[in-house]
Parts: structure tokens; sequence; C-alpha cells
């Protein structure tokens, strides 16, 4: 079944859109290689999406465009960059678009996450940042819409395994911001989703136990342990237990005296120490208590 005229007239009119503003490169006033584009390109190029996003009922196309412009049929010319371009140049009408066909918006941007993983992951991220600004600044009005991201988000997560499985240090970063701002939007999202949220625990209680992610990045995970710890399964709780030991018996010293006095291994350490007791108050867990005891007993 072909598409539609009003499809091919909007897909038209993002490819016109893509080739106003790419390549206009230019350089900030420190002599950074940047990008800018002149008000009356930005301008026309927006007028060009937003009669192309109108024409069109679906997301498909141009969240294709975006991930991968030479494939999705706008030309051979086009580099990979040049999608995301246009995404960030434009991206409160785009994300407008997106959270009206949210459900499938989600779908096609996990299941291209391992081949298109910088573009996702930035897609992912601003569209969450853009809901959290919406959500503040309509006093917590779009609470359904809200509900649908994140539990989208949550139901697709086993897309995003090769990010925290085998991924580079930034795609593990950003699987952990996209999961830090979930839960700022829902702050009990994991216990409203403890059926589906086996996939996060898997990849929180990896990236826990991960001796090669230095403990500057450990810091940042215990921040969102509160929020585990809410999990009442015994199996959860098991692989919780597990990988904080992990974390400890690794990467943590038999005593501080051990670490150079004011150095940053110290500073790390007893950053993390403070983060788990600040995590045992907000949570009264068990598990946390006997590990913040055996920590203790070491010094």
């Amino acid at each position: 079944m072909g598409i539609s005229e009003e499809e091919s007239l909007a897909m038209r009119l993002y490819t016109n859109a893509l080739t106003i503003i790419r390549g206009i490169s230019s350089s900030s006033g420190d002599g950074t290689p940047g990008y800018y584009v002149p008000p009356l390109h930005k301008l026309t190029g927006e007028l060009l999406l937003k009669l192309g996003l109108e024409l069109s009922d679906s997301v498909e196309p141009f969240l294709l465009l975006v991930l991968s412009p030479a494939q999705s049929g706008a030309g051979a010319s086009f580099a990979a960059h040049d999608g995301l371009l246009l995404y960030i140049t434009y991206s409160g009408l785009i994300n407008n678009k997106l959270l009206l066909h949210i459900k499938t918006a989600i779908d096609i941007l996990l299941k291209n996450a391992k081949t298109h993983p910088q573009q996702v992951s930035v897609i992912l991220n601003l569209l969450l940042e853009y809901v959290q600004k919406d959500f503040k600044i309509n006093n917590n009005n779009n609470k359904e819409t809200v509900e649908t991201l994140c539990t989208e988000l949550i139901s697709h997560w086993q897309d995003l395994s090769l990010w925290w499985e085998n991924g580079s240090k930034d795609l593990k970063s950003a699987a952990v911001t996209l999961l830090q701002k979930m839960i700022a939007l829902q702050p009990k999202l994991l216990l409203k989703s403890a059926d589906t949220s086996k996939p996060l625990v898997a990849m929180y209680t990896a990236m826990i136990g991960d001796e090669k992610l230095e403990l500057s990045f450990k810091a940042v995970m215990i921040d969102l342990l509160p929020s585990f710890l809410l999990l009442s399964s015994p199996e959860y709780q098991s692989q919780l237990k597990g990988s904080l030991n992990r974390l400890v018996s690794l990467q943590f010293p038999l005593t501080s005296s051990e670490l150079p006095a004011g150095g940053p291994m110290l500073n790390e350490y007893t950053n993390i120490i403070e983060k788990l007791c600040n995590s045992l108050v907000a949570s009264g867990s068990l598990v946390l208590l006997e590990l913040i005891i055996n920590i203790m007993c070491r010094e």
C-alpha cells in the first residue's frame, strides 16, 4: 500500500526544512566550531516543518528522517547528524507532535536504539526535559501525558539493554539520565510499574556492581537507590543486596585511612557513604542498614 499524497508532501516539506538548516556552520565567539541558523532560515524551516507535521497523521516517517536522513529517502547527501540538528533546532515544535503520538514515537525510537544510539539518546532526554518543564509550568495538569510517557519507556526498556550491557560509558550515562528524569517526574515510578521493572533492576544492579565504572559514576546511581528499595520483591531485594555488596568488596577500601587525605578518592568514597546514609533515612531499608553496619565494622 503506497503512501498518501499528504504523507508524500509532508516528507518533501521535512526534506526542504532539513536542506535549509543543514551545514550552516560558523564559529562562536571563542572560535569553537558550532551551528548557527540565521533567523530567516530558521523561520522558513519552521514554517515548512510545521506544515509537514500538520499534514501527516504519522510520526514514523519524520522520526526515521531524523534518525537517518540518507536511509529515509531524503537523499544520500545528508549526513547522520543533519537529522539530529533538525530535531534540536525545532525540538519544541517536534516534541508537541511526538507527545500526541507518544506510544508510536517511543516504540519507533527504542526499536532504533541499537542502530542509532546517539540520536535516540538525545531525543529521549530532550523529550523528557520538555515534559518536565511543561509539567511544572502547567501545575502538574499533564499527569496523563507524563504517566503514558514513563509507562511506555519502562515497557520498552529492554530495547536499551545494549546501552548498559556493552555500551560506552556515555551510553550508560544516557540511560541513567533518562531514568533520573523519569523518577523526577514520577517518584514512585518503579513501585507503580513493579511487574515491568525487571529490565530496570537488571540495568541498575549491573552498573552498581560494575568495577569498571568509577565511584563518581556510582554516586549518581546511589541517588536513585531509594526508588529501587521501594520494590518489595525478594528477587529484586536479593539482586540489589548482591550488587551493593559487590560494590563494597571491589571498590571500597578496607578503611578510609588507606586513601590519601584530602584526595579525590577519599572525597568520592565519603560522598558515597553519605549518599548511602541518606538513602537509608529515605527508605528505612534493612538491606541498606546491614550494608552500612558492615562498612562501619570495616572501619
